[in-house]
């Protein structure tokens, strides 16, 4: 998103992540959380020159006046994307996310992207989730990583991939060819 002119905003972050109703939405994800804890980002956060030069660079522009087109999986904090920056994106957007998805809310963090960019499609595919457009795990992903490679049943994954793949080389075929 911040490719085609997203950017963020450090006061929209800390306000949804001090929000009861929202918190769920600023909690590790499941790949970290067994590695991390909140208590140990807040840290990084505060301490960490690293982190903190990283950070000061929230708000700055990314924007590659290159790119002409954008599919985009499963946002994240779109409640933290500038409503303005979403508005000015002028390439077309195609958005992708499954109904099932914990971080990726489709209410609260797609639903503002979608409504803010002027070029936006969305597709919400049903039971779908967060780590469905991951790769098809083995039998040792299902039994390590479940977080990752867990589906709602009825879910094929593989399905879903070839779906998504088909609308991604429509989407670009669409918005690319008067660029060829």
């Amino acid at each position: 998103m911040a490719s085609v002119g997203a950017r963020l905003s450090t006061a929209q972050m800390v306000a949804l992540c001090a929000a009861r109703e929202s918190a769920n939405a600023c909690k590790l994800p499941p790949e970290i959380s067994d590695k991390f804890s909140e208590a140990d980002v807040k840290k990084m956060l505060s301490d960490n020159p690293r982190v903190k030069e990283a950070m000061s660079h929230m708000e700055d522009a990314y924007t590659d006046h290159r790119i002409r087109s954008a599919f985009v999986l499963a946002p994240v904090f779109g409640q933290v994307m500038t409503s303005s920056s979403l508005a000015a994106i002028t390439v077309p957007v195609e958005l992708v996310v499954g109904s099932a998805d914990i971080q990726a809310i489709p209410s609260a963090s797609v639903a503002p992207i979608a409504a803010a960019i002027p070029t936006v499609s969305l597709e919400v595919l049903p039971s779908v989730g967060h780590y469905t457009f991951m790769p098809v795990c083995n039998s040792r992903g299902k039994t390590y990583v479940k977080d990752l490679c867990g589906d709602a049943d009825g879910v094929d994954r593989d399905a879903i991939h070839r779906r998504v793949g088909a609308w991604a080389v429509d989407f670009f075929g669409r918005t690319l060819e008067k660029i060829r």
